[in-house]
């Protein structure tokens, strides 16, 4: 089935992550999803719509802050390649 998101969605709801959805763009997910997101506020949508999965949409280009909710992650191989902390005066 396929569903668009109209909110952000957040937390686990029956075993389903919830944060990897972003708003406005269309899914094509498994029947329980599907429900399970309408129920919370998604709108189910044609087959003939595409969707995330299909590269030629429009709405398939995500910045990296909708794919990540705004959150990065840096990794080091030793702790002297960490910056150095800075305090607000």
């Amino acid at each position: 089935m396929r569903v668009r998101l109209t909110k952000p969605l957040s937390g686990v709801s029956r075993g389903i992550r919830l944060s990897p959805f972003v708003p406005g763009l269309t899914y094509d997910v498994d029947p329980h999803t599907a429900l399970e997101l309408i129920n919370l506020g998604a709108e189910a949508v044609r087959v003939g719509e595409p969707t995330v999965h299909d590269c030629k949409a429009e709405n398939a280009i995500l910045t990296p802050e909708q794919l990540t909710g705004g959150v990065s992650v840096m990794q080091f191989e030793n702790v002297s390649d960490l910056p150095p902390h800075r305090r607000e005066p």
